[in-house]
C-alpha cells in the first residue's frame, strides 16, 4: 500500500499557530482519546500546582522550564498548527517539511507518524498545540509516560500500519512507547543512521561506525524527506534502500532482516 515513517518528536517547537484549540478540536475517539486526556490533564495539573516538581518529573531544562510549564497549562486553549510545522530541532530542520513541493507535502501528511508524550501518535497533518512532555517523563500516580502509552498504542497501531512498510526512525525513548507484538503481522524496518568513525590509527582501514547524535538526526531528517519526495512507490525494504541510495546513504551488512543500517557521510550538513 505504501510507507509509514515513524519519527520521534522534537522537544523544540514552533510557537503560536492559527488552528482551532484542542477545546474545540477534540482529541479523537476511543482509547487513544482517553489516554490523551489522561496525560494532558495530569501534566497541566502538575505544571500549575507543583511547578518545581513538574520541572524535575518532565525533565525540563532550566532555560525553558517556565515557558514549557506555561504551554502545558494552556494546552487546551492554545492555538494549533500541523505537527509537521510544530516540531523543530535538528531532525525536523533537515526534513524541512515546510519547503516540500505540494505532492511531497501531501505524502508527508499521510505517511509521517510522530510519537509524542502527550498525544501518543500524531499524523503529519494533525493539528497540535505547543506542549512539552517527553516519553521519559514521570507523572504522579500514573508512572512513566512511555509505559502509560504502551497498551493504547499496542491496540491502536497494528491496524493503522497493516499493509504498509513501516520505516522506524524513532529514538530509544519513543521506541519504548510501542513495539510490534509477536502476533502483529507487520512489515517494520528499523533504520539506524550511522556515522563513520576513524580507527585508532586514523586510517579508513580501522574505520568503525556509530550512532552520533546530531549527524544521525540530520540523516533521519534527510531520509524522511527523500521518502516523501520520491516518485517511487515504497512498498518494501528494497524500495527504502533504493531511495536511501539516491540521496547518498551507503548500506552496511546486517544479519537482521528487520533492520537497515545506513552510513551517513554528510558532515558539512551535520555541522550547520
Amino acid at each position: 500500500m505504501g510507507v509509514r515513517i515513524l519519527l520521534p518528536p522534537s522537544e523544540a517547537k514552533s510557537p503560536g499557530g492559527t488552528g482551532v484549540p484542542l477545546a474545540e478540536l477534540g482529541l479523537g475517539t476511543g482509547q487513544l482519546a482517553t489516554t490523551r486526556r489522561t496525560v494532558i490533564d495530569a501534566v497541566a495539573r502538575l505544571c500549575a500546582d507543583r511547578p518545581d516538581d513538574a520541572t524535575d518529573l518532565l525533565r525540563l531544562p532550566p532555560g525553558v522550564a517556565e515557558a514549557a510549564r506555561a504551554a502545558n497549562v494552556a494546552v487546551w486553549q492554545a492555538p494549533t498548527m500541523p505537527a509537521l510545522d510544530r516540531f523543530t530541532g535538528v531532525l525536523f530542520d533537515a526534513f524541512a517539511p515546510g519547503s516540500l513541493p505540494p505532492a511531497a507535502r501531501a505524502r508527508a501528511e499521510e505517511s509521517v507518524v510522530v510519537f509524542d508524550g502527550s498525544f501518543g501518535v500524531l499524523g503529519g497533518g494533525d493539528l497540535v498545540p505547543d506542549h512539552r512532555v517527553p516519553a521519559a517523563a514521570m507523572l504522579p500516580d500514573l508512572g512513566g509516560v512511555a509505559a502509560l502509552w504502551r497498551p493504547t498504542l499496542a491496540a491502536e497501531l497494528p491496524a493503522r500500519f497493516a499493509g504498509h512498510v513501516v520505516v522506524d526512525l524513532r529514538s530509544t525513548d519513543y521506541a519504548a512507547m510501542w513495539r510490534p507484538g509477536p502476533n502483529d503481522v507487520l512489515d517494520v524496518l528499523t533504520v539506524r543512521i550511522l556515522v563513520a568513525q576513524p580507527g585508532t590509527s586514523g586510517h579508513r582501514s580501522g574505520e568503525r561506525h556509530a550512532v552520533t547524535s546530531v549527524p544521525s538526526k540530520v540523516g533521519k531528517g534527510l531520509l524522511a524527506r527523500a521518502l516523501c519526495r520520491t516518485r517511487r512507490t515504497v512498498r518494501s525494504r528494497r524500495d527504502v534502500l533504493a531511495v536511501a541510495r539516491t540521496v547518498g546513504f551507503t548500506p552496511l551488512p546486517t544479519t537482521r532482516g528487520d533492520q537497515l543500517d545506513l552510513v551517513f557521510d554528510f558532515v558539512p550538513k551535520a555541522s550547520r
